[in-house]
C-alpha cells in the first residue's frame, strides 16, 4: 500500500473507479504538527475478494510496525536505528 498525503481523517473504503478498485485504509501523520495526515491505498485490477483486503491491510500494519519499531527512535540525544537482525520473525 502506498501512502496518500492531503487526507484530513480516516476514510475506510473500497471503491471502484471503472474497471480497478481502490482500497483506502487508516490514517496517520507524518509529525504531531502536521496540518494534514495520510491514507494508505492499494490498486486492484479486479474485485477483491474479503481474504485479498484483509493480507492487503496486515501487511501495511506489520510494515507500519515494524518502521516504527527499527527507526526513529531517539535515546539521550542520538538516533537509534535497530537492524534487521535484531527483529524476531
Amino acid at each position: 500500500m502506498e501512502k496518500i498525503f492531503g487526507a484530513n481523517q480516516r476514510q475506510d473504503s473500497l471503491i471502484r473507479v471503472g474497471k480497478v478498485y481502490y482500497l483506502y485504509y487508516g490514517f496517520g501523520k507524518e509529525n504531531d504538527d502536521a496540518e494534514h495526515g495520510y491514507n494508505y491505498r492499494h490498486k486492484f485490477d479486479h474485485k477483491p475478494t474479503p481474504e485479498e483486503i484483509k493480507a492487503c491491510i496486515l501487511e501495511a500494519i506489520d510494515n507500519e510496525t515494524r518502521a516504527r519499531i527499527t527507526g526513529g527512535r531517539v535515546y539521550d540525544g542520538y538516533k537509534i536505528n535497530l537492524s534487521g537482525e535484531s527483529l524476531l520473525t
